[in-house]
């Protein structure tokens, strides 16, 4: 038998515990990552440039910094959490910059925070570029969106500013083509899970701002001194609810959006039931007619797409709608929608409709027949930060890109999309049409709302390509779909027999063995 000396002999040797900062910070140094390591120099860098900041209490630039750099490093480590924050970054950047003028004290300097859910964008794109190489069809549709906004650049440069800002804006949110299409990839899409959580707060923000007699005191300074005329005021009665966001058409563009992912959902719970109810609430108080419209043509055009599915849904919402009317319709709120509504029975009599004919009649042929079109940025959202005065038209998407890039720019850009959704509907069957059919939806809602405003741009425009991405994903990768498939078939498929009662062999229509 062996003494406990011999044992002892050959047991490991206890590792020692870890004490002191210094040796655990040692060990931690030793298990990090070559890829980890290779962000160090970067953190270094941020906390330099982040100094001067701090030090002249410049909190939007230490925001912008601070908010870009977390994303990007969360991205990395934990793409979901990355995710979350980019969601976060274009939904509650406008929020934080009101706060910061109420608390910090109003400053009538450029809006650098503004920038951050672009730069954030646009780094995780890269990561997202990096972690999952996109295919050749992915590659082909940055190709042509980019050359058609490159096509547009010549006749720009009498407007640096205004350039710059189009040249930074579009690709910002076309990169999360490359971020749909790794969720894909990676069999997690994290965008529909966060704006299932995060649109019904906003949406619940937006009623509030609406019904309340006083407006908080951030969003009430914010109304004074930056927000657009379309948002109206409460002393004038025409006030429209715009949330967290920076304008009542920006809001009404993503409930939109997320109103047509909800009608089309795969499965329907208590808690979209509630969101859904939320949405339409809010989306009705910011009083944006074509969002309305383009939920209904959507609505229309998608129930042929899906082979009658959604037609149940789509009469559920319309008495959801007829109950909230008979609930608040006779309400001063109430009332002041349904005008707005029924004002567009007006046509031409009616200011906003005759200024989008006004522009489509006047600046359309001017617009087809420039080869070289009037240069990125002369409209639309960029043109709005130009030094040179108010933009002709900003109403219309498409005559927004017509009038930039002329014919050609126009073909490359808008193609790219039409080019994507080709390739991500290719091959299509009952089961792999239900599972894409919630990225069909958002693209067709963009494709009618923008004839009212620029869905490439802004958040609007991240759930459009990154919904791209995800459909142009499920094409190149059957294997779920086959799952599914192979799932429902054996379902569907007769249970093995039974072992014969009695331990006898026995076969198809003939006794027992050894049965007379």
């Amino acid at each position: 038998m062996a003494t406990p000396e011999q044992v002892e002999r050959y047991l490991p040797a206890p590792q020692k515990r870890v004490t002191g900062l210094g040796q655990r910070l040692r060990v931690e140094w030793r298990r990090m990552k070559t890829s980890e390591l290779q962000f160090v120099p970067w953190i270094v860098l941020a906390a330099i440039v982040l100094a001067p900041g701090v030090a002249i209490e410049n909190w939007q630039y230490v925001g912008l910094l601070v908010s870009v750099v977390a994303a990007a490093a969360l991205y990395v480590r934990w793409p979901t959490a990355g995710l979350v924050m980019l969601v976060l970054l274009w939904t509650v950047t406008p929020l934080i910059r009101r706060l910061l003028d109420y608390y910090a004290g109003y400053s009538s300097g450029p809006d650098i925070l503004s920038l951050a859910p672009f730069f954030a964008t646009l780094l995780v794109g890269a990561i997202a570029f990096r972690a999952q190489p996109p295919s050749k069809a992915v590659l082909i549709v940055l190709g042509m969106f980019g050359a058609g906004l490159l096509y547009a650049v010549p006749l720009g440069v009498d407007d640096p500013f205004a350039l710059l800002f189009a040249l930074f804006s579009y690709p910002a949110a076309a990169v999360a083509l490359l971020i749909g299409y790794r969720d894909w990839k990676r069999q997690h899409l994290t965008l529909e899970k966060v704006l299932i959580v995060l649109i019904p707060i906003i949406a619940a923000y937006g009623i509030y701002q609406y019904i309340t007699k006083q407006l908080p005191p951030w969003d009430a300074l914010w109304l004074k001194t930056d927000a657009p005329i379309s948002t109206g005021s409460k002393e004038t009665g025409d006030f429209r609810a715009f949330s967290v966001l920076n304008s009542p058409g920006s809001l009404a563009g993503v409930l939109a959006l997320f109103g047509l992912m909800l009608l089309v959902a795969p499965r329907i719970t208590p808690w979209k039931v509630v969101a859904g109810a939320l949405t339409m609430g809010a989306l009705a108080f910011t009083q944006v007619r074509s969002a309305w419209l383009a939920m209904g043509v959507a609505m229309v055009a998608l129930i042929p797409l899906s082979r009658g599915g959604i037609l149940i849904r789509v009469f559920a919402l319309a008495l959801v709608l007829g109950a909230m009317y008979a609930v608040v319709g006779g309400s001063t709120a109430g009332q002041a929608v349904v005008d707005r509504a029924t004002s567009v029975k007006k046509g031409e009599d009616d200011g906003s409709v005759k200024s989008r004919i006004d522009a489509i009649t006047e600046f359309g042929p001017k617009a087809i027949v420039a080869p070289l079109g009037n240069g990125l940025g002369s409209v639309g959202q960029a043109a709005r930060v130009s030094t040179k005065g108010d933009p002709p038209f900003v109403d219309n998407g498409y005559l927004t890109i017509l009038w930039q890039g002329g014919l050609l720019g126009f073909v490359l850009m808008m193609g790219s999309l039409v080019y994507g959704t080709i390739y991500g509907l290719r091959n299509l069957n009952h089961y792999k049409r239900r599972e894409r059919f919630p990225f069909l939806a958002v693209i067709v809602v963009s494709a009618v709302m923008h004839l009212s405003g620029d869905t490439l741009f802004g958040l609007p425009a991240v759930i459009l390509w990154y919904s791209l991405g995800a459909l142009m994903a499920s094409s190149e990768d059957p294997k779920s779909e086959e799952m599914t498939l192979r799932r429902k078939m054996r379902k569907r498929a007769a249970p093995p027999p039974r072992p014969a009662v009695g331990g006898g062999i026995e076969s198809a229509g003939r006794q027992p063995v050894g049965v007379a």
